[in-house]
């Protein structure tokens, strides 16, 4: 019977370090991009993660916000902090390109909100990141696609890890903000799309973040506990009509009608 119950306990004891194991694996580190705002009577934003536009002459703004959360396994946010990030920001165009337009990480083309660097992620070190091509579509992106070197990357630290002080189950630190400025709203079939999209440098010390009141975690863009976000679609959609367009096409319309019942009525007198 002894023999029995230590078999049981060892059984149970095995039992909770896997569950514990588990969930230490699905802790984890997220780059989240989200669309914030929009200008422009062309531009409208769905969602944090859809941005719509409507003709090809040009013209408007995308403002974005990019986040880190943080998710630990023990249930409070209060206990995760975020100290530094090393990443990229590129526009693409799919499915024939919805918009050309240059990324913005500076204030000298206006705007409500600041760009660039949001304290307390810029400390000495950090670099708010280069102004280039990364992926041959003639409008400017931010950041490198060189993982050996840290010039041109944004990248922001804080002097030291920052505990989270908000609320919820997830604790959410605003890291940068940059906007697109567009230049050519393209006109492909409607549908066309470009992603705008975050992506990370993979070195080891990219990253570094804190889970439950523990240790700091270094880690990679290809390390498993860390993630990033889907894109923000940019989609071009049909234009919807002016009603003043509306009422004169059906003014036109009946005018037509008139007079083509008053042709077949001469015809036939």
């Amino acid at each position: 019977m002894k023999s029995s119950f230590h078999i049981c306990i060892v059984c149970c004891a095995v039992l909770f370090s896997a569950i514990s194991t588990t969930q230490s694996a699905s802790a984890d580190l997220l780059l989240d991009l989200r669309a914030i705002s929009v200008s422009g009577t062309d531009v409208s934003l769905v969602n944090s993660k859809s941005v719509n536009v409507t003709n090809s002459s040009g013209g408007g703004m995308i403002d974005f916000e990019l986040y880190a959360v943080v998710n630990g396994t023990d249930g409070s946010a209060l206990n995760e902090g975020f100290q530094t990030y090393t990443a990229r920001l590129v526009s693409r165009n799919t499915t024939g390109g919805a918009v050309l337009g240059d990324l913005l990480n500076s204030d000298s083309t206006g705007g409500a909100l600041p760009r660039g660097l949001l304290s307390p992620f810029n400390s000495a070190g950090s670099a708010a990141g280069a102004l280039q091509d990364l992926d041959a579509d003639t409008d400017l992106d931010l950041g490198s696609l060189n993982d050996g070197s840290f010039s041109s990357w944004i990248g922001g630290r804080a002097a030291s890890m920052q505990p989270y002080s908000g609320g919820g189950s997830s604790a959410e630190f605003l890291l940068y903000r940059f906007s697109m400025n567009l230049a050519d709203i393209q006109a492909p079939a409607i549908g066309a799309t470009t992603d705008v999209v975050v992506e990370g440098r993979d070195i080891a010390t990219a990253f570094l973040w804190q889970e439950d009141g523990g240790a700091s975690i270094q880690a990679g863009a290809s390390d498993s506990r860390v993630s990033f976000s889907p894109a923000v679609v940019i989609t071009n959609v049909s234009p919807i009509p002016e009603p003043s367009s509306v009422a004169l096409a059906l003014v036109g319309s009946a005018m037509l009608g008139i007079a083509i019942r008053r042709r077949n009525r001469l015809a036939q007198g």
